[in-house]
């Protein structure tokens, strides 16, 4: 549903224009600064003035329809949207027109001036650009890409170039498994070289007995 039906059958279910929109609605007719049904099918405008008269004309709008085309159209407009249907389809479905035919009658029946004419045949609201990143994954193919240079962090880890021999380093497991065994060999000339030490000294008299 766009917003101008929604917010306008919202303030039409309230009752009347308080005595301040309704003169900015009569200001915005007199002055030719009314908003175009199509920028009032997105979110409104945050500038205060701009917001209070988006309600106004929304309400203006969505009156002009129930009033001069009964309830019953109404109800079809909004099952059709229900249902899935583009405003433009919906309107031209049930009223005859679409969403620019229906600024025409509706400028037409408040006395206000023609719809100015665009140089675009469907203007549309103006999105706000959000500049994003696109993952690389979905870029186009053929999409000439920076290819990055691996940084290696060991000489292990380097490939080798084609024609030259390749240097591998033992298994950790071996390497570790060699140095238990220097250890523990080690230890056992040290407590053979120790006990022979110790024996020396305990043996009463030494060589002179």
């Amino acid at each position: 549903m766009p917003t101008w039906l929604n917010e306008g059958l919202a303030v039409y279910s309230e009752g009347e224009l308080d005595p301040g929109s309704q003169q900015q609605l009569e200001d915005a007719i007199r002055n030719d600064t009314l908003l175009t049904v199509r920028s009032l099918s997105a979110g409104f405008s945050e500038v205060s003035d701009k917001a209070y008269l988006s309600y106004s004309q929304s309400y203006s709008i969505t009156k002009f329809l129930i009033e001069t085309y009964n309830q019953e159209k109404m109800t079809s407009l909004l099952v059709s949207l229900r249902e899935g249907a583009a405003i433009d389809d919906a309107l031209m479905q049930i009223y005859g027109f679409n969403i620019d035919g229906l600024e025409d009658v509706w400028r037409q029946a408040i006395g206000a001036p023609p719809r100015p004419i665009s140089a675009q045949p469907t203007s549309q609201p103006t999105p706000t650009f959000v500049p994003t990143i696109v993952p690389v994954s979905v870029l186009p193919l053929g999409t000439n890409q920076a290819t990055p240079t691996a940084i290696p962090t060991s000489s292990f880890d380097d490939q080798p170039t084609p024609g030259t021999p390749v240097r591998t380093a033992p298994p950790l497991w071996l390497t570790l498994t060699l140095l238990g065994f220097c250890c523990i060999f080690a230890f056992l000339i040290g407590v053979v070289v120790l006990g022979f030490v110790v024996r020396n000294q305990n043996r009463p008299g030494g060589k002179n007995e």
